[in-house]
């Protein structure tokens, strides 16, 4: 259950028993009349750095209905595709069995294109990677099994390296690795939280200043306003505050889909969005942040993963 995993997440982070974080939710939960112990589970976890929602997973964790799950496991058994008939017309089905360290299951693909693939690359002993597919109950066996949907993205490895013709992309760096002045890093992070307050840098176009509404040395004339974002982002160990300047924090709000200004900054607040970013690191005397030079969304169904 994602409470449990909720639980054991912040146990290990604070040092903490089950029955004191148990008692730390009824507290919470007389403070936040309304709110269900998984709400306040997920809080306390977002307050101490924890990203609360666990997507990878292992073979034998996957107990119960998930919408979104990342498995990384070995290909044990492959069945022979087959064709159904659904109302929209004929369509490709592939079965076949993972397994790890914890167990084994079974995983049904029912994206045409991706059971073609799977069945033409996939062979006993490959590794396959699939990202954002689900699990569910077969009515049949009661077993839990997964479902490779149009959103999963699947990488399918035999242990050969593939000759790769490739610019080398920057490798990912964790947030505490950005250390160094000037050094451009790589990092893939989720966006908790998008400060709304204030999304607009006003500054003089001749001394390049910070200013309010005009520029004493320059007048009104010389003002320009770009805008500014400023949020904090989490890779599930350390969390940062980050600045998204003018063209990048254009490309920030594309990823949400909605229309309005406020309405995409609320949903980028809330939506628990991961982010592939290029940054360089900014020092404010003790204090640090990252200016994010370059943003894409490492949204399951459009990251760099390979897609079959």
């Amino acid at each position: 259950m994602e409470s449990d995993w909720l639980i054991s997440a912040i146990s290990d982070k604070k040092n903490m028993t089950r029955a004191a974080i148990e008692e730390l939710v009824k507290q919470k939960q007389t403070e936040f009349p309304g709110r269900s112990e998984d709400a306040i589970l997920r809080m306390l976890a977002t307050e101490n750095g924890i990203i609360p929602i666990k997507r990878d997973f292992k073979t034998g964790e996957i107990k119960e209905e998930i919408n979104h799950v990342n498995i990384t496991a070995s290909v044990w058994k492959k069945f022979p595709k087959r064709e159904i008939n659904l109302r929209g017309g004929k369509s490709t089905v592939l079965n076949f069995i993972i397994s790890d360290e914890t167990g084994s299951i079974n995983v049904v693909v029912w994206d045409t294109n991706k059971a073609e693939s799977i069945d033409k690359d996939a062979k006993s002993g490959s590794r396959i990677t699939l990202v954002n597919c689900y699990s569910k109950r077969n009515k049949l066996t009661g077993n839990y099994e997964l479902h490779v949907g149009k959103n999963t993205a699947i990488k399918i490895t035999d242990g050969v390296a593939q000759p790769s013709h490739k610019k080398e992309e920057m490798r990912f760096s964790s947030l505490r690795d950005i250390t160094e002045d000037g050094k451009l890093y790589r990092a893939e992070v989720f966006l908790m939280r998008v400060f709304t307050d204030n999304t607009f840098l006003t500054r003089c176009k001749i001394c390049n200043k910070k200013v309010n509404e005009t520029c004493e040395v320059h007048g009104k004339e010389a003002i320009s306003k770009i805008l500014m974002i400023s949020g904090i982002v989490d890779d599930g160990v350390t969390s940062s505050r980050a600045t998204f300047f003018d063209r990048v924090a254009d490309k920030l709000l594309s990823i949400s889909k909605l229309q309005d200004l406020n309405m995409k900054l609320e949903d980028l607040s809330t939506g628990m969005y991961q982010l592939d970013i290029t940054c360089s690191l900014n020092r404010f005397g003790e204090y640090t942040s990252l200016n994010v030079k370059d943003v894409k969304s490492a949204d399951y169904a459009t990251s760099d993963s390979t897609q079959k």
